[in-house]
């Protein structure tokens, strides 16, 4: 369950789950952009709950290594090509 309220010209977001609560600012003072934000906001808040924790911060270079290692059944210039373009970031 969630509910939306207002409070000092800004509007919060608290979703509970299980005897569980996260409340969290939207960081905006319209009540529709808020509803039309709730949704998402709701989802997120929801999933840190069931998780326990906020999402992991995985660092960029990790992320691309990542993404480099996986099998794309790429042709070879074309991880020549990712590989070189991926390596401009830490120039």
């Amino acid at each position: 369950m969630s509910s939306l309220y207002k409070n000092n010209n800004t509007y919060y977001l608290s979703v509970q789950l299980d005897k569980k609560r996260v409340t969290r600012s939207i960081h905006t003072d319209d009540y529709k952009v808020d509803r039309a934000l709730k949704p998402e906001f709701e989802k997120k808040f929801l999933l840190e709950l069931i998780n326990g924790d906020k999402p992991k911060e995985t660092p960029l270079k990790e992320l691309i290594e990542l993404y480099l290692n996986a099998d794309h059944n790429w042709r070879p210039n074309t991880l020549i090509l990712n590989n070189l373009l991926t390596g401009l970031f830490y120039l």
